[in-house]
């Protein structure tokens, strides 16, 4: 069973939808395409996978393609962080 949330900030009206991997092995493609479902599902402008682990080159392209960030769980507290000072600002 896969599991989506989206954010959303009520000031910008921007909707993410995020899917989170703990797996252990590198994500692939259909990790990309389960996230730009639930993009269209939800309405969301944005879409991101995050993960423990790295992606392989396949997920990479077509994350490119349909615009979903791959990001590894450590980026978090950076988005966090930046999407805190938008919200300030």
């Amino acid at each position: 069973q896969y599991q989506y949330f989206t954010l959303t900030s009520p000031k910008e009206k921007t909707r993410v939808a995020l899917q989170c991997k703990y797996w252990s092995k590198p994500i692939g493609n259909k990790a990309v395409q389960e996230i730009n479902a639930a993009k269209s599902f939800y309405n969301a402008q944005y879409a991101a996978v995050v993960s423990n682990q790295s992606y392989t080159p396949a997920a990479k392209l077509l994350a490119t393609k349909l615009k979903v960030a791959l990001l590894h769980h450590s980026q978090l507290n950076k988005l966090i962080e930046e999407c805190n000072s938008l919200n300030r600002g």
